[in-house]
């Protein structure tokens, strides 16, 4: 641990600690550096979501001029429209993920396993 590293004490279930232990072992790390790489990937994702919440929540304060609804109605609205529209454009991204993925592993191996 450099000088700069801080020490964090932190309670979990048992549960959670096998999972980071099993997650550790798949990943060839210390259980430490796992459990750090598990947080640094936790707070990329929330970042966005953030960022979301701030975006729709100007987009409700716009609105609030056309409409009779409350911010409080429209916010929630609006995250559930937000839902929605994600839930359908991630639905077909990973289609389309999964078969650029199954392409470019196929180009990958062709080279070194051709029949």
């Amino acid at each position: 641990m450099s000088k700069k590293d801080v020490q964090l004490n932190i309670r979990i279930t048992q549960e959670l600690k096998e999972q980071i232990e099993e997650s550790a072992k798949e990943n060839n790390r210390s259980i430490n550096a796992e459990a750090i790489t598990l947080m640094e990937s936790a707070l990329a994702i929330t970042q966005p979501a953030i960022d979301n919440q701030r975006k729709i929540k100007k987009a409700a304060e716009q609105i609030q001029e056309h409409v009779e609804l409350t911010p409080s109605q429209i916010e929630k609205l609006m995250k559930d429209a937000f839902k929605s529209a994600s839930s359908d454009v991630v639905s077909h991204s990973v289609g389309l993920i999964t078969e650029q993925a199954k392409k470019i592993f196929l180009d990958s191996i062709s080279n070194k396993y051709k029949k």
